[in-house]
């Protein structure tokens, strides 16, 4: 039976009657090879069966073939359903002004300088260095916020003092001026002024009384809803 299959195939494929086999197909060499053999061994029957042996070494070649390409991408399908997140594209978030967390009161302590300040920045130098560093981080096109990974507190960092509150970065300088806003979160995106009240001096002090304030007005709330934010020049 066998046999007989094996024959009509060849007889279908090199005499091209009846053949499924695509034209272009036959132009390649190995086919033509293939052929050429086959109708030689129609008058020599021990040509046929070396033929015929050929052709299944051929076959099992390209089973053992796709087999393995089936298992490699059931085995990649496996794995990215194990760790989905270590086929996806690494995503820069953006800055995070308003980090979503539970209301924990935090009364702000002022820092006190033991020794005298020299003069930074002013507020345009300032404002340009951080619109060329840290431009992401102009929030609103108006507030200096620039987000930092530290416990909420005093901080040195690059040689000048900062202070952190919820994750944002201010400037804390005895001598260098700022001006911060009080802002509440729940009119940022209403037709009406969000700056509840601002503060100008130096940057420790206009911190110091925003932050007394905002304490105040956050723990009658119960929540992160007003916030400090230097703004721009």
């Amino acid at each position: 039976m066998r046999f007989q299959l094996l024959s009509f195939l060849l007889s279908n494929l090199c005499l091209k009657r009846g053949s499924i086999v695509p034209l272009s197909w036959f132009k390649m060499t190995p086919l033509v090879s293939l052929c050429q053999k086959y109708m030689a061994s129609l008058t020599k029957p021990f040509t046929f069966y070396y033929l015929k042996i050929k052709i299944g070494v051929y076959m099992k070649f390209i089973l053992t073939v796709f087999l393995l390409i089936s298992l490699n991408s059931a085995f990649a399908q496996r794995d990215h359903r194990r760790n989905p997140q270590r086929h996806r594209p690494q995503r820069v978030n953006p800055p995070v002004f308003f980090p979503p967390q539970a209301y924990t009161p935090f009364q702000h302590r002022p820092h006190n300088f033991r020794r005298q300040f020299a003069p930074v920045w002013n507020t345009n130098q300032y404002f340009n260095h951080f619109q060329v560093n840290f431009g992401a981080f102009l929030f609103q096109n108006t507030w200096l916020m620039r987000t930092y990974n530290h416990a909420n507190g005093f901080v040195w960092l690059n040689n000048y003092p900062y202070f952190i509150h919820n994750g944002v970065i201010n400037r804390y300088h005895p001598v260098d001026q700022c001006r911060f806003d009080l802002v509440d979160k729940a009119l940022i995106n209403s037709n009406t002024d969000p700056v509840h009240s601002f503060y100008y001096g130096s940057c420790n002090f206009s911190y110091n009384q925003c932050a007394s304030v905002r304490h105040g007005l956050n723990y009658r709330f119960g929540a992160y809803r007003f916030f400090c934010a230097e703004r721009r020049y």
